[in-house]
């Protein structure tokens, strides 16, 4: 798993996330029933949890989730700075291998679900989204889906990689020649 690709999806999570306002932390997204500000500290949930599985093998998110912070984005920043120190001193490993692939689908994936939210440009560089479908489709079969993606949305082959990403992942696209 390449660690180009990861820093490609921390790059854009924190690209849409630095510019929302309060306001925005409020807007839906389409993660059924979770705001932005929620999508942003499951974010930093994340990263912690891939710290973790860095550190000893287990992945675990906290439960409850971590604690409403006042900035949301601040705290999934320092989440993340933490989650890449991390993985500069882990070297190559099935630990950290499983950590930048988590991290790579879930960074880019909720990345676009507040960009959509945030009315930013929402789609994912293609480059991006293409080598993050490529992964998530290698790792994730429509019996896997578990509780953590929905079922994949059929759409077109002829829509934006962005939006073919986000159908796999099973949300709705949202970009041009989706309908």
């Amino acid at each position: 798993m390449s660690i180009e690709l990861f820093r490609a999806a921390t790059d854009y999570a924190r690209d849409v996330t630095s510019g929302l306002t309060d306001d925005a932390l409020g807007l839906p997204t389409p993660c059924d029933g979770w705001d932005t500000g929620t999508v942003v500290l499951h974010l930093a949930d994340v990263a912690a949890a891939l710290v973790g599985l860095i550190k000893t093998g287990e992945l675990r998110m906290p439960d409850p989730p971590g604690p409403d912070a006042t900035d949301p984005v601040a705290t999934f920043h320092d989440s993340l700075d933490q989650l890449e120190a991390t993985l500069s001193t882990a070297g190559d490993g099935e630990r950290a291998d499983a950590a930048i692939q988590a991290g790579t689908i879930e960074f880019t994936m909720h990345g676009w679900d507040i960009a959509v939210a945030s009315n930013h440009s929402h789609r994912i560089p293609d480059e991006l989204a293409g080598d993050v479908l490529g992964l998530a489709t290698s790792l994730i079969s429509d019996n896997e889906r578990g509780t953590n993606f929905a079922a994949r949305v059929d759409a077109p082959t002829t829509i934006p990689m962005s939006d073919r990403l986000a159908a796999f992942l099973g949300r709705q696209p949202v970009g041009p020649g989706v309908r």
